[in-house]
């Protein structure tokens, strides 16, 4: 090894610039075996301080674009698009917009993460599927890609095998606010998918990283520069996180959400942010219509998204019976309702707690080596800024033990405010190109 991992470390730590072979050979060497998981996270940390200038962040993320394989799609006739959310609670957008996508013939390859943090992640919701198949071979990946326009997929230790790594460290390091290792993270695997287009969900909120708009705009903005640099044509789409998305919290949970929604069973609020995703997406794919809402429409009243998602599912492995009978593949041991102590309207909510509920009942990680328990979950019968009646159920909480369902409902019952007013909620907050 040529390089000393400490002094990197150092320059960083003391705010100095790295340059292109400082960052290709500390993580190169990290690679081999020869830089350790806890150096890299010192590196992370001072990163986390310090941040990355415009060159150290294009040469960060075109070091792990060459970590390892990438997509070549050329083959495939057509526009290639994909969405990728920065993670909230309860967002299973994923999940309805691929189906909705692929069902009108443009192709969407999504390679997804795990949970990270408080937040869900969309293999995590897959892999409650009975034989879902996401470590797909890149083979597989992309003869399910070209057969059925859409598919999830996970990352393989060839591709872009740096990001994987990394991610990991992130998330037990404390360092996954950052905004250029986030924005490296994903944009390194979005530019490797080799698509033409590319629609971000920033979300912005108590639930999300980005607690503001200022924050997550300037996030939003380092993606889109980095696409530019790479021929990657990008939009970002800020949304509120202030509270839990959809009906549910939890990776079956929302499975059967996502499944409902497709088969014409909309929460109001998550069809706002999914119909903005998907109009921005066609937009970008270059669908010639007067009312790219009406199309979304189609898409589902048609039957087309559902049955989409039905073939994908058989595709990967999965049982695709799931989607008529949604109910049979989230059962636990313990409900319980939870009701509030006074009426009013549901006006605030602490919504990094509600993810770290799920965490308590198993469905999400303490630490990276952590199995989940994919049956448990939280589903709410009230909306945000809808009224509350204290003597009817405000959630369920779905559980494998009682000690889990305790801790889970404790911290339910401090996360939610009831005000005598209610509120006026913006999902959808703006849109940069």
């Amino acid at each position: 090894m040529n390089i000393l991992p400490v002094e990197i470390i150092k320059k960083k730590r003391n705010s100095f610039k790295l340059n292109k072979t400082e960052i290709e050979d500390f993580f190169k060497e990290f690679l081999k075996g020869n830089i350790k998981d806890y150096q890299v996270s010192a590196l992370l940390m001072a990163v986390y301080f310090n941040g990355l200038d415009a060159e150290e962040l294009a040469n960060y993320t075109t070091t792990i674009i060459k970590s390892g394989k990438t997509f070549d799609l050329s083959n495939l006739k057509g526009y290639k698009i994909d969405k990728h959310s920065t993670g909230g609670v309860g967002d299973k957008v994923s999940l309805i917009v691929l189906p909705i996508i692929a069902s009108l013939d443009i192709y969407i390859p999504m390679v997804s993460g795990r949970g990270l943090g408080h937040t869900g992640g969309t293999l995590d919701k897959l892999s409650s599927i009975p034989g879902f198949k996401t470590q797909l071979k890149e083979y597989e990946f992309l003869n399910i890609l070209a057969k059925e326009k859409g598919v999830f997929g996970a990352q393989t230790k060839d591709f872009v095998p740096l990001d994987k790594l990394t991610y990991a460290i992130r998330d037990a390091s404390g360092t996954v606010e950052s905004i250029p290792l986030i924005a490296a993270s994903i944009m390194s695997k979005k530019i490797a998918e080799g698509i033409n287009g590319l629609v971000l969900d920033v979300k912005v909120g108590n639930g999300a990283f980005m607690k503001d708009e200022k924050r997550a705009s300037i996030l939003a903005e380092t993606m889109i520069d980095i696409g530019k640099s790479h021929n990657l044509n990008v939009r970002a789409v800020l949304t509120d996180m202030n509270f839990p998305l959809g009906r549910t919290v939890g990776n079956a949970l929302e499975v059967k959400e996502a499944i409902e929604y497709l088969q014409g069973n909309k929460h109001i609020e998550l069809s706002k942010v999914v119909n903005k995703i998907v109009f921005e997406m066609l937009e970008m794919a270059g669908v010639k219509t007067q009312n790219i809402d009406s199309l979304i429409e189609e898409s589902i009243s048609s039957g087309k998204a559902i049955n989409k998602l039905k073939s994908i599912i058989k595709a990967q492995g999965g049982d695709p019976s799931i989607v008529d009978k949604p109910n049979n593949f989230s059962q636990v041991a313990i409900k319980k309702d939870i009701f509030l102590n006074k009426d009013g309207f549901w006006c605030g909510c602490d919504t990094y707690s509600i993810g770290i509920a799920l965490i308590s009942l198993g469905g999400g990680r303490k630490k990276k080596e952590d199995n989940i328990i994919t049956s448990t979950g939280i589903e709410f019968f009230t909306s945000p800024g809808q009224i509350i009646n204290k003597k009817e159920p405000f959630a369920r909480i779905y559980a494998e033990n009682i000690e889990a369902l305790n801790a889970a409902e404790q911290i339910l019952l401090k996360s939610v405010n009831i005000c005598k007013r209610p509120i006026e909620r913006k999902l959808v907050i703006k849109t940069i190109k």
